[in-house]
């Protein structure tokens, strides 16, 4: 068969259709599910709302020291991880201002999940554990639910003695600000003596934050 230049040209125009499909369907797949390489940390609080403190012990600080072993963690598992904020400041002035924009570093990356870490406080310093909440419309239940589940054998019954935690649903605006699956991880009371030294001991962080890797991979392995 003698291959024209008609030929070459309709094998040309082929290829393009069937590569601009492909791209369109890669484009979709990645808006609706997003992207399962890329995971935003959350280190909640941060500027002049230093969040619950005890002492010289401020969550502020531990959420951030927190979300940086985290994402190396993570990063060592190949993902791509992306922090709402990397130092001690506010992400804006004000609350308001200060939400909105850790929301448009969510949108910005379209991860497969958010994580946003913090630390309880309790009138009662015998409240202990390590706690997942998710938002009140039930959406992330499932996920926070597999998530708690890894931390109450992982943690919880390592280091509280107790593997019964049940994760919450309540109204917060990080978990309900974007279509991500969004969790929320109360690291410890810091009204606990217990839970305040094992924070403030970089080898129990690392433990925690490798628990809460294996959580996050769990969900998203089936999807990389």
């Amino acid at each position: 068969m003698l291959i024209t230049k008609k030929h070459i040209y309709t094998i040309l125009v082929i290829l393009c259709i069937i590569l601009i499909n492909v791209f369109s369907l890669v484009l979709v797949l990645t808006t609706e599910f997003g992207d399962s390489k890329t995971i935003v940390i959350d280190a909640g609080h941060g500027g002049i709302d230093g969040g619950v403190s005890i002492g010289t012990v401020v969550e502020a600080d531990l959420t951030l020291q927190l979300a940086f072993e985290l994402k190396e963690i993570l990063e060592k598992a190949d993902y791509k991880v992306v922090l709402t904020r990397d130092s001690k400041l506010a992400l804006g002035d004000g609350k308001k201002a200060d939400m909105q924009a850790r929301r448009e570093v969510i949108d910005s990356c379209n991860p497969v999940m958010m994580i946003s870490l913090h630390i309880n406080k309790f009138a009662d310093s015998n409240v202990r554990g390590v706690r997942v909440f998710y938002d009140d419309t039930n959406k992330h239940k499932d996920s926070a639910e597999r998530m708690q589940s890894v931390l109450n054998s992982r943690v919880n019954k390592v280091f509280v003695g107790r593997s019964d935690f049940k994760s919450s649903g309540g109204d917060f605006y990080i978990t309900k600000c974007s279509e991500v699956t969004s969790l929320i991880i109360e690291c410890g009371f810091i009204s606990s003596p217990q839970d305040r030294e094992l924070l403030l001991n970089p080898q129990y962080r690392i433990k925690l934050c490798g628990a809460i890797a294996d959580g996050v991979v769990s969900m998203t392995s089936n999807s990389l």
